[in-house]
């Protein structure tokens, strides 16, 4: 405390600054004493007698004066143990609370994008010619119906409920999407295994220097995996032709791809075959 000047409230000075944390520090204060004192008023100058004639002319003003330096001490206020704690969870209640409703509205959005997508390329877009024709129509009902209940009484729910209503839709939706994919992708694919193991095949039947040291029968099983597999993938191929777009396909680009790897897995370790020192 700070006794009173003149039984007034004594005028404190307080230089202060933020620190590197940018937390507030007081570095000094002290007192100061505000005096009236007389000055005087400097006239123009004037000549000879009137200039003696005249007196002096003063006012009055009022100036601080510095009194003394007063003690400052740092404190910081602490905090119980238990209010911090207390504190921190119901900050990690928020923050969950928040992440909550940020969710909550990705899985509407993902509800939302699903039914306008899916029902655009079911009706006529690419996925028209793979969904079952039995189906279609009440899958189109059930977009509808989805669409009509998220801007009623889904408008505001709990993001399990816009989670469930997505999965129900999926169970006919995906398969129709997997399909089209696989159509899609199932030519390359082929095409990548015939071209594999053509190549196999060219080597395992080559002439050249480089495999003359490995003999026919090292070479004869690489020969006969090669020809198994391009009768394999012929055969799927025409098998999946006389099928509808909207059936499970007879073979998946997956499985084509495996057969691909498991001749290059087979062969190169014999193709590779170092030459004997």
């Amino acid at each position: 405390n700070v006794e009173p000047v003149n039984g007034e409230p004594a005028l404190v000075k307080v230089k202060a600054r933020l620190n590197i944390h940018g937390v507030l520090t007081v570095e000094n204060a002290y007192v100061v004493e505000e005096v009236i004192k007389e000055e005087v008023i400097e006239a123009p100058q004037a000549d000879g007698e009137a200039a003696e004639a005249e007196p002096a002319q003063t006012r009055k003003v009022k100036k601080q004066i510095k009194k003394g330096d007063l003690p400052v001490v740092g404190a910081n206020s602490g905090m119980d143990r238990t209010i911090l704690n207390e504190l921190r969870e119901k900050e990690m209640e928020m923050i969950a609370s928040d992440k909550l409703v940020v969710d909550t509205e990705m899985a509407k959005n993902s509800l939302e994008e699903y039914i306008y997508d899916m029902r655009s390329k079911i009706e006529g877009g690419a996925y028209k010619d793979y969904i079952d024709p039995a189906d279609k129509g009440k899958f189109v009902q059930d977009l509808n119906d989805a669409e009509n209940w998220l801007y009623e009484d889904g408008e505001e729910t709990t993001k399990s409920v816009y989670k469930a209503k997505l999965a129900d839709l999926q169970v006919i939706g995906d398969p129709v999407i997997q399909r089209y994919r696989e159509f899609e992708g199932r030519p390359a694919a082929a095409q990548e295994l015939k071209e594999t193991l053509n190549q196999l095949m060219a080597r395992a039947t080559s002439s050249e220097e480089k495999y003359a040291h490995i003999t026919l029968e090292e070479k004869k099983p690489i020969i006969e995996k090669c020809a198994k597999a391009l009768s394999w993938i012929e055969n799927k191929m025409e098998v999946q032709s006389e099928k509808k777009k909207y059936q499970q396909p007879v073979v998946t680009v997956a499985e084509i791809l495996k057969e691909k790897d498991n001749l290059v897995y087979f062969a190169t370790p014999i193709l590779n075959k170092p030459k004997p020192t």
